[in-house]
């Protein structure tokens, strides 16, 4: 038992470490294709974007994907295994009982989407402050 508990630790460990290997890696591939492309746009464009904008742009999008991929992404694919996994058992075992529970999912679904959408308006209110701090740094 205590093998196992410390052979489940350090598989655990090894996972979040490679995660957080990979997601940085992305990370910076991501920046340095950014950086590279915004050398090959016009002084044009430049000229209506503050220099805190696209740094706060920049740093704040690749953060969350490093955060989505490190933390979040492992664990949405197991939900969702888990799920049509449970839902496949549950109608082997009765159907009905598995429509039953089953029903209440488009409800949950649609509670999600609109509380991302409540929750996508609050995270544009802080990238737009984060945005304006970025600029009077830079300005600084």
């Amino acid at each position: 038992l205590l093998l196992s508990a410390l052979l489940a630790w350090g598989l655990g460990w090894a996972r979040t470490y490679i995660l957080a290997l990979v997601s940085e890696r992305i990370g910076a591939d991501l920046r340095t294709t950014t950086y590279e492309h915004l050398l090959k746009l016009s002084l044009d464009y430049f000229g209506g974007k503050r220099t805190g904008d696209l740094m706060a742009r920049i740093g704040s999008e690749t953060d969350r994907i490093n955060v989505f991929l490190s933390l979040h992404a492992l664990d949405f694919i197991t939900d969702v295994l888990m799920i049509l996994m449970t839902a496949g058992i549950l109608f082997s075992i009765n159907p009905w009982l598995a429509l039953v529970t089953l029903v209440p999912l488009p409800f949950i679904a649609w509670l999600i989407h609109n509380v991302r959408d409540r929750l996508r308006t609050g995270f544009e209110k802080i990238d737009r402050v984060w945005s304006e701090v970025t600029n009077v740094l830079a300005d600084t």
